[in-house]
């Protein structure tokens, strides 16, 4: 019986509306068919590991172990890749810019024209590097001009080719760097949006149709309660009626219980034609109730104690079951936060990057603020790498339970759940379990097992039996008059008939509910549930909302490394020594750069220095030399 704490739940004392008038011989299963999707991703190499999934949870930890291992494969080759960049990331760090360029994140530097000069030894000795400083502050007061090929007070033609062709190529590779960024930059912020709508939407849909689905059976189990617990009141109530009705029917009427061929002698005149009689021919009529409380009450004693052990233990196990989908219940009320944090954690993931994105412009145009550009190396950039990590693991996360969704849907996923329970056998209830088995895959079958509740339907024909013995032995004690039968059996029969009254009242009681009870417990109540929430929620749209995630997220991680990668694209490219400082320009060129051959002529105005080529530049106001 059910203790005070879960008397509120179900006990209203009126049997509930039925849920469903199929029986389980008419009811027939959704029929389930796995995607392509499911098989493809059920089907990805194990390396001779197995694919069943009831291995995951068997209590052999070496069938375990061999499932886990086959399908953690995936989730390992994407977590090894992210530690193999990652280490190759700290290698390059380490080796310098002088070993390997602008790929150990440090920013590429423009060479200064003394560098060159002294590879090239043009400048042996500091006087001539010195009167090479004075020359060119002379051409910004004067004019000057310096063809290709010749020399003029150190400075030399082939030189300032060389140096404007290593500018060149700096200047090219940091613009493709940049390119490549702000590409990968736009590609992952709508493969975010994808990530959310594709993804966590659709996940969180399902996860929200299973909590509807746990709450849908705690209520027809709670639907259940009401009837099991009603039941059991009437059992209880129609056990004390039944041992009374017995010990008054073994003596009700001396005369006629007194012998097999015993009978009662009756005016014929007292007894209607309705009752079965034999007339002596002298008036009288001889009536045999004999063998009709005999079977009535073997009848009585063969429903024993109403079925009232057994329908506690189902009522135990009921509330056993109701206590695990309130646990299930608050363990989605708990989590339910999720998506609100997956969709925070990718916008900023998003903010980070437009962030870094605005910064690669800022030092392309050479208009990034100091504090800005330190800002972003030692805050943006370390966060945004924490969060990258933190994408990698949820990348191998969720291939790992995209596995797991798909093992589980293949083939057929009642004897994947059944196979996973039998694992599970030993720690749980034996009649929950069987109860469990039955109502996620004897319900499909076309020839169902016997079900764990058949003791209801067996019970039903007996009952059956006493409702109409009972029903005619009160019958004939109306139809006889209680007057006439106390008179011929020489005893006051009025109290029997009125116990035989309300033992059929409280007999039909029992049958009442006990019907309602097998009806509460038909498998058109319970599979339903289980196959929309199987079918629908966990098979199509968790594994498709699994794989949006995977896809989106691997793109997003693969995106954000490449950015990380070429994170010098957010550094300005700076000069060599103060040589151009010192001549008031800043250097940007452009493809198609060569001065071979030209000449270059300088005015007094020092914020006006101009380059004459084939194609003629622009310099910008703040003295910026601009190359064509």
């Amino acid at each position: 019986m059910a203790d005070e704490n879960d008397v509120a739940y179900y006990s209203s004392g009126t049997i509930a509306e039925p849920l469903s008038s199929v029986s389980d011989e008419e009811y027939e299963s959704p029929i389930f068919v796995p995607s392509r999707l499911i098989e493809r991703i059920s089907n990805v190499p194990r390396f001779s590991h197995s694919p069943s999934i009831a291995y995951a949870a068997s209590g052999d930890d070496q069938a375990r172990q061999d499932y886990l291992e086959g399908a953690v494969f995936t989730s390992s080759i994407i977590l090894l890749t992210f530690v193999v960049w990652l280490v190759i990331l700290l290698v390059l760090k380490i080796m310098g810019s002088k070993r390997v360029g602008c790929a150990s994140g440090k920013a590429p530097t423009y060479p200064s024209l003394e560098s060159i000069q002294a590879a090239n030894h043009t400048l042996e000795r500091q006087y001539e590097l010195d009167a090479a400083r004075e020359q060119a502050e002379g051409r910004i007061n004067g004019e000057c001009s310096i063809t290709g090929g010749g020399q003029d007070g150190g400075v030399v033609g082939e030189d300032m080719d060389q140096w404007l062709q290593e500018v060149k190529v700096i200047e090219k590779r940091i613009r493709r760097i940049r390119i490549v960024f702000l590409i990968c930059g736009a590609i992952l912020l709508p493969t975010s949006l994808a990530l959310i709508v594709a993804g966590f939407r659709v996940l969180d849909g399902a996860f929200h149709e299973t909590q509807k689905n746990v709450l849908r059976t705690q209520d027809v189990i709670n639907n259940n309660l009401q009837r099991v617990d009603a039941l059991i009141s009437s059992g209880k109530q129609a056990m004390e009626v039944r041992d009374v009705a017995i010990e008054q029917l073994s003596s009700w009427c001396p005369n006629a219980v007194a012998g097999e061929n015993q009978t009662l002698l009756l005016s014929v005149q007292d007894i209607p034609s309705t009752v079965d009689a034999i007339d002596n021919g002298d008036g009288t009529i001889s009536v045999n109730l004999y063998n009709q409380t005999k079977e009535l009450i073997e009848t009585l004693d063969s429903l024993e104690d109403f079925l009232v052990p057994g329908s506690e233990r189902v009522e135990e196990t009921l509330m056993l079951a109701r206590h695990n989908t309130v646990q299930v219940n608050d363990t989605f009320e708990e989590t339910s936060w999720w998506f609100y944090f997956a969709v925070v954690f990718t916008i900023l993931v998003n903010i980070l990057t437009l962030l870094f994105m605005a910064g690669v412009c800022g030092a392309w145009t050479y208009r990034l603020p100091m504090f800005l550009e330190r800002v972003q190396t030692y805050v943006i950039f370390p966060v945004f790498s924490g969060l990258l990590g933190l994408l990698w693991l949820c990348v191998s996360g969720f291939v790992f339970t995209l596995v797991l969704n798909a093992d589980l849907c293949s083939g057929s996923p009642e004897e994947n759940v059944v196979a996973i329970l039998h694992q599970k056998e030993q720690e749980i209830e034996p009649l929950l379990f069987d109860m469990a088995s039955y109502y996620v895959e004897g319900c499909t079958l076309e020839e169902k097992p016997e079900k764990p509740t058949i003791l209801f339907d067996n019970f039903l024909p007996y009952l059956n039996t006493g409702i109409v013995l009972s029903q005619k032995l009160t019958t004939k004690i109306g139809a006889i008059g209680i007057s006439n039968l106390s008179r011929a059996c020489r005893s006051n029969v009025k109290g029997t008939a009125n116990t035989m009254t309300y033992l059929l009242q409280t007999l039909s009681d029992v049958q009442e509910k006990t019907s309602y009870m097998i009806q509460g417990l038909y498998c058109s109540n319970f599979n339903p549930i289980y196959s929309k929430n199987m079918y629908d929620a966990i098979c199509y749209d968790g594994v498709r909302g699994l794989t949006a995630i995977f896809v989106c997220l691997f793109i997003i991680t693969i995106l954000g490394m490449t950015m990380v990668s070429l994170r010098v694209a957010a550094h300005e490219v700076k000069n060599e020594s103060n040589w151009i400082e010192e001549l008031g320009l800043n250097v940007e060129y452009a493809d198609e750069m060569n001065m071979e051959g030209k000449e270059l002529h300088c005015r007094t105005d020092s914020n006006d220095v101009e380059i004459v080529e084939q194609a003629v530049s622009e310099v910008a106001d703040d003295g910026a030399l601009h190359c064509a």
